[in-house]
């Protein structure tokens, strides 16, 4: 790799070392302006919080580059990682529901996510993260469950967990509708290390936990269930059968298969760009009107500068949005992920992949009459009023118009290309 000059330097702090037009800046021969700085007075940024960021030029460079303080990998560094995490999740969730360790599978989510998001030279430490909740399960079974005798019951064994996390671990919920909607507080490792999360990211610790004492023999002769409240409080654990009342509360046994598929259907709604109606099970309706122009250039897409729209999402990325909802599919969610991958696939002007994932859903759809099989994976609400069931009728009927539409249109734009179908 020959790889020529790569400038990083810091602006004086006096006002007569700091040139007044970002475009008197002078770039070093050969380098041109990391991706990474933000835009100042509509030029392509090279000046962040008072840094001068320059990368080396792509054919120089082999495809490395560089911000400071961090240097990002080349993507064929980043993309192996991805795909060994990829690999490794598919593992761990082709193994029978009560041999997933839903763990092990999130971190391998985060993992993921981390190579393809930060392009880091190094993999997130899968292992390391895991081996802070065996320290954990390790000192229940040796300080916290000993203290119970010797036949505790089994609503006492699952007290002792949830304050032993809670209580003496300090595990908490995040506050604030931006931290309980932000990736950041859902990926697992970055919950096992903050010990801060969404329910659902403490709920993947907590079952983790409890998984790992079974494992190690401590919670046999009974069988238990984790509950994540509707009201969006913090999930506990019950013993199944007992009769405690779960009114209003959703997802009252949560298997480790479907706690994964929550994680990335979550991942996939924080990154979506589009609008997300509240109650929604998708944003798909707000994505395939800006893909048939209903509000001109209003709503469309692209990789690079996101989503035109008045109002946008804090979070919104196009590409992990298309990351998650590919683990989605490969995982036999429900086809709904498969019709929202086209639309995504569309807005990245990858038509021929766009329109075969949605020929493939409405092949799925006609060949079932079964509602059951198309709904999405649980989510945590309260069961819907019959106004609220006539809406979301009306929904899929609006949704199925749309699809035929957007079918239409990249049939006659292979018309006009030469992409064959």
């Amino acid at each position: 790799m020959s790889a020529r000059f790569v400038a990083c330097a810091r602006l004086s702090g006096s006002a007569a070392a700091q040139p007044r037009n970002p475009r008197h800046l002078i770039r070093a021969p050969g380098v041109a302006r990391s991706p990474f700085s933000h835009t100042d007075a509509g030029v392509p940024g090279v000046r962040q919080r008072g840094i001068i960021c320059l990368r080396a030029s792509d054919e120089d460079s082999e495809g490395a580059s560089y911000e400071f303080g961090r240097p990002a990998a080349p993507k064929e560094t980043y993309q192996a990682f991805a795909n060994d995490s990829r690999a490794a999740l598919l593992d761990e969730m082709g193994k029978d529901d009560a041999d997933i360790d839903v763990v092990w599978a999130a971190l391998h989510i985060a993992s993921e996510d981390d190579a393809v998001q930060t392009r880091s030279v190094v993999k997130l430490p899968v292992a390391s993260y895991s081996k802070r909740l065996d320290t954990m399960v390790e000192e229940l079974i040796r300080l916290h469950l000993p203290k119970l005798g010797d036949s505790p019951s089994p609503k006492a064994m699952l007290d002792c967990v949830d304050n032993y996390i809670y209580d003496l671990m300090k595990y908490k919920l995040a506050e604030g509708w931006l931290e309980l909607f932000s990736p950041y507080r859902l990926y697992a490792h970055n919950v096992l290390a903050q010990k801060c999360g969404t329910p659902l990211g403490l709920a993947v610790v907590h079952l983790g936990i409890l998984q790992r004492l079974q494992c190690r023999g401590q919670l046999d002769g009974f069988d238990f269930e984790l509950v994540l409240p509707s009201t969006g409080e913090r999930p506990f654990a019950q013993v199944r059968g007992e009769g405690v009342d779960t009114e209003g509360l959703a997802g009252s046994s949560l298997t480790s298969r479907v706690v994964v598929l929550m994680v990335l259907d979550a991942l996939k709604r924080s990154f979506w760009p589009w609008e997300w109606a509240p109650g929604a099970k998708s944003g798909f309706l707000p994505a395939a009107e800006a893909a048939l122009g209903s509000s001109g250039r209003i709503g469309t897409a692209d990789s690079t500068t996101g989503v035109l729209q008045a109002q946008g999402r804090p979070f919104g990325d196009l590409s992990r949005t298309m990351v998650a909802l590919e683990r989605l599919v490969l995982l036999k969610a429900p086809p709904m992920h498969l019709r929202d991958s086209g639309i995504v696939l569309y807005h990245l002007k990858r038509y021929e992949e766009a329109y075969h994932c949605l020929k493939k859903y409405k092949d799925i759809l006609d060949s079932s009459s079964d509602l059951e099989e198309h709904q999405d994976v649980p989510d945590v609400q309260t069961k819907p009023s019959l106004e609220g069931i006539r809406t979301e009728l009306e929904t899929i009927a609006t949704e199925e118009s749309l699809v035929e539409a957007v079918i239409t249109k990249l049939e006659r734009i292979k018309a006009e290309s030469s992409w064959a179908l």
